[in-house]
């Protein structure tokens, strides 16, 4: 669940960015992706041709026999070697013919829920509807100035919620009186615009 959520929340921080910077396309840079698979792929010992199958982690060298490998010189997964994957078993998430892993993110799912965490824009080739960069900035103001005080949180960074409970907690401060707090001022924003958050954005 909480990868897939990761996920989400990803495609969710690109969503925004397509709307607010008037974004036209995006793509990963080929030579990012390539020092990806560089990084976690090196060369790994294939099948032999009896199917008998050897352990992953046995390394090849300049003197191994081509019929042992099937591939001189085949790709390679290091990082394997310190997972369940680099056990024998049959799995739609690897060749079964090499072992070669080809569907599963190399790491635990807390390290990719980390990475997905902060999109890495510069990795990727990003195309905008304008030739400037900088016209999504528009006139300087935001959703919030245009609706007024009335309608909308024009101070969001004078919150009950900004405060941290360590430290309210620490100088004599009720933990659990502020978290009251902080919820029934969130309900009432949420009253104020119409039980809808208004997004910080240009």
């Amino acid at each position: 669940m909480g990868p897939l959520h990761s996920v989400s929340e990803y495609a969710i921080q690109w969503i925004k960015k397509m709307q607010n910077e008037n974004l036209r396309s995006w793509s990963p840079r080929q030579d990012v992706t390539d020092q990806f698979n560089e990084h976690v792929q090196v060369r790994t010992l294939a099948y032999p041709q009896n199917n008998i199958i050897p352990p992953l982690s046995l390394p090849i060298s300049a003197n191994t026999p081509d019929e042992l490998t099937n591939n001189p010189a085949p790709n390679q997964q290091e990082w394997i070697k310190h997972t369940v994957w680099k056990d024998s078993c049959r799995s739609w998430y690897k060749d079964n013919v090499t072992g070669r892993v080809n569907a599963v993110y190399p790491g635990s799912s807390l390290h990719y829920m980390k990475l997905l965490g902060v999109p890495r824009y510069e990795d990727f080739d990003i195309a905008r509807f304008s030739a400037n960069t900088w016209e999504f900035l528009g006139l300087g103001w935001t959703v919030e100035n245009r609706l007024g005080p009335e309608k909308a949180d024009v101070s969001p960074y004078l919150s009950l919620g900004n405060i941290d409970p360590k430290w309210y907690g620490a100088n004599g401060g009720d933990v659990e009186g502020l978290k009251g707090l902080a919820r029934g001022e969130r309900e009432r924003v949420r009253e104020r615009e119409g039980r809808e958050w208004v997004e910080r954005k240009f």
